[in-house]
């Protein structure tokens, strides 16, 4: 996850994004569409919210775990809620390193 940051996906803004649904072996691209930051993003703590938008035929999309890949930041399972039938929100909230 060390490369899954808001500096990386901050400069990932319409970019594609590997989907990977391991449930139903479903593979689509996502393109990512918003970078939100979080008021609790600071000195503590990363914060922030990603949202892609996939065609609406790709894939029915459902909550659950998705693993994304991109040359920017590698492979990353990560838990999804989808905001409807065309996008996907992941919301990341981590303590950074000391």
């Amino acid at each position: 996850m060390e490369k899954f940051n808001l500096s990386t996906l901050s400069n990932m803004v319409g970019e594609a994004v590997t989907v990977v649904d391991p449930d139903i072996s479903a593979t689509f691209e996502a393109k990512v569409d918003i970078i939100r930051e979080s008021p609790m993003n600071g000195d503590e703590w990363e914060a922030f919210a990603v949202v892609m938008s996939v065609q609406p035929d790709a894939c029915e999309l459902r909550q659950g775990n998705y693993k994304l890949s991109h040359e920017k930041f590698g492979d990353i399972e990560l838990f999804c809620s989808p905001n409807s039938a065309s996008e996907m929100e992941f919301v990341i909230s981590r303590k950074k390193s000391q």
